[in-house]
């Protein structure tokens, strides 16, 4: 991991997060709006080695000339929206056989055109003559996805997948948290973000039908994992698929890891802790215990049907 600049990995990120925490700043509006127009100016003119979200337009557009030297990744980390993915996705990069992909968040399902965020065949050969082997991995947390299955099938039929769930009933407020701070404006007058009670009771109102809000996936419906996986079984064998808990993540980074390593047929490398990226810096509502039981009885069937098609136990329950 010597290669591997975790501070500059982070600066996209770090840029995120100031922007979202100008939208509840209390700082006068002249002095948000000059320190918004001075990140997207650093943004467009500085060039970074990879990008949470979007890279600068000027930065995709000088990579068109090498698409065809670049190849689609070759396995997958997956998972539901803030499942810890993020992290994840920042540990596995830092391996020197992995190369680094231009931005985490890709904007397309569609495998083909993921080839401009992926590094020139030259470069992987420099990664496999350093280390022994060299791999791409997509990093987005598009577990939910529907057709994505088929189109990575059809794509790369020989793709490897990481996937990583955990506890609905934690991760249903972890995204409610980054809900609020996408919202921004919005959710300090939406009356569904007066408390967590108002959130949770208003995605179980509506279900089956979706509740979304600032962030695209649905809340409540992305802790159902069951049917996600049998969608991805249909289309990929078990061999292919490394099935992960986020609570041993959470616990044990370094045993993890070094499982995935093993799975992806890459040299092990020693555990070194790295900065934490994309979490929410934003103060939201505190989570209450009648809306954790009630999400508890709500996803207890959907977790025992996971259970059932894995043969694991979460303990979620």
């Amino acid at each position: 991991m010597t290669d591997f600049d975790a501070d500059l990995f982070a600066t996209s990120y770090e840029w995120t997060t100031e922007l979202f925490l100008l939208r509840f700043n209390d700082r006068p509006i002249r002095e948000r709006l000059a320190r918004r127009a001075q990140l997207f100016g650093t943004w467009l003119t500085r060039p970074l080695p990879h990008y949470w979200d979007t890279p600068p337009p000027w930065l995709y557009l000088a990579r068109k000339a090498t698409a065809s030297n670049r190849s689609i990744p070759d396995f997958l980390c997956l998972g539901a929206i803030k499942s810890g993915t993020s992290d994840l996705a920042t540990n596995l990069i830092a391996h020197p056989s992995i190369g680094t992909p231009l931005c985490k968040e890709l904007p397309h399902h569609d495998p083909e055109k993921w080839r401009l965020y992926y590094p020139t065949d030259d470069e992987m050969d420099l990664i496999r003559e350093s280390t022994g082997t060299a791999r791409n991995g997509y990093f987005n947390p598009h577990l939910m996805d529907h057709d994505f299955p088929e189109a990575v099938a059809a794509a790369r039929p020989d793709m490897q997948i990481v996937i990583m769930l955990r506890d609905p009933v934690d991760r249903m407020y972890s995204h409610f948290k980054f809900d609020y701070m996408f919202g921004g404006a919005k959710a300090l007058t939406n009356p569904v973000f007066d408390d967590y009670a108002s959130y949770v009771d208003y995605a179980l109102g509506k279900y089956p039908y979706p509740s979304n809000f600032y962030t695209p996936q649905a809340p409540l419906h992305s802790g159902i994992y069951a049917p996600r996986l049998k969608r991805w079984s249909e289309f990929f064998p078990p061999e292919q698929i490394l099935l992960l808990q986020a609570e041993d993540y959470f616990t044990d980074p370094a045993t993890v890891l070094a499982r995935i390593h093993d799975f992806l047929d890459l040299p092990p490398v020693a555990y070194q802790r790295l900065p934490v990226v994309n979490e929410s810096p934003v103060a939201a509502p505190a989570q209450d215990e009648q809306s954790r039981q009630k999400l508890i009885d709500f996803y207890r069937p959907h977790n025992a049907e996971l259970e059932e098609l894995t043969g694991l136990s979460f303990g979620w329950n």
